[in-house]
C-alpha cells in the first residue's frame, strides 16, 4: 500500500472516530440531563410526601439519575428525545390537572 493510501485510510479512521465520539458524548449528555431532571422531580415529590430532609433529596436525585442512566444505557439519541417529549407532555398534563382541580 502506498503512502497516499495509508494517509487516506488514516484520515478516514480519524473521521469515523470523531463521529463516534461525538455521538457518544451527545448521547451521554442528553441521558444525564434527562436523568437529573427526572431525579429532581421524583425526589421533590417524595420529599413533599414524606417530609424528607435536604440530604435525602440529594441522595434520591442521584439514585433516580443513576437508575435512569442504567435503564437508558442502550438508547440512541432519537429514543432519548422521544422519551423527553413524552415526559414533557405528561408534565404539562399533570400541571393542567393541578390548575383545574377544585
Amino acid at each position: 500500500m502506498s503512502l497516499s493510501g495509508r494517509m487516506e485510510l488514516m484520515g478516514q479512521s480519524l473521521k469515523d472516530g470523531t463521529k463516534n465520539t461525538t455521538i457518544s458524548v451527545v448521547s451521554l449528555s442528553l441521558r444525564l440531563i434527562s436523568g437529573i431532571v427526572l431525579g429532581l422531580v421524583l425526589s421533590l415529590i417524595l420529599q413533599v410526601l414524606m417530609d424528607l430532609g435536604q440530604f435525602s433529596m440529594i441522595f434520591l436525585t442521584v439514585l433516580f439519575c443513576g437508575i435512569f442512566l442504567r435503564i437508558s444505557r442502550d438508547w440512541i439519541i432519537p429514543k432519548i428525545l422521544i422519551f423527553d417529549l413524552i415526559a414533557t407532555l405528561v408534565a404539562v398534563i399533570l400541571r393542567m390537572y393541578i390548575y383545574l382541580a377544585p
